[in-house]
């Protein structure tokens, strides 16, 4: 019977090791009350398993190192992480739509994407990934610290 339970322990620990290779992680940085530096956590985990260090390379280090202890704890209690969803669920989207902006702004876009050294497309889904991700951890797009500005 120990043989079972060590047996079903290492299934587990192989398919959680595998899946959360597939989950994307978020590096933040944290404010002066919390301590300074950064934190880094996998998004699909929330808080299960988080890294810190002074810089993101150093909470992204020590979120690697704290990953195995992480992954033993849930074979252990017999826990299996959930995979994500797979691009066959993504199936009915082109990856491709139209958006019309204003001249100024299409202007300013084209000149930061000449400034950086990349396509006016490259930028603007690099703009796009990084709105969807703050929108999806629960920040307000144009929301600025000490802002005097409403959000409603």
């Amino acid at each position: 019977m120990k043989d079972n339970a060590k047996h079903r322990a290492e299934e587990l620990t192989a398919h959680n090791s595998l899946t959360i290779l597939t989950y994307p992680i978020k590096v933040s940085a944290l404010s002066d009350e919390d301590g300074g530096g950064y934190h880094a956590l996998y998004s699909p985990l929330a808080r299960s398993v988080v890294g810190y260090g002074a810089t993101e390379q150093e909470a992204l280090a020590d979120l690697k190192a704290a990953t195995p202890l992480f992954l033993d704890v849930l074979a252990t209690t017999g826990q299996r992480l959930a995979e994500l969803p797979t691009a066959r669920e993504w199936e009915d989207y082109s990856g491709k739509f139209n958006v019309r902006v204003a001249k100024v702004l299409h202007a300013q876009l084209s000149n930061l994407a000449n400034e950086q050294g990349v396509s006016l497309n490259s930028l603007v889904q690099s703009i796009l990934a990084s709105g969807a991700t703050a929108l999806a951890g629960g920040h307000l797009l144009g929301a600025h610290r000490g802002s005097d500005a409403n959000p409603h």
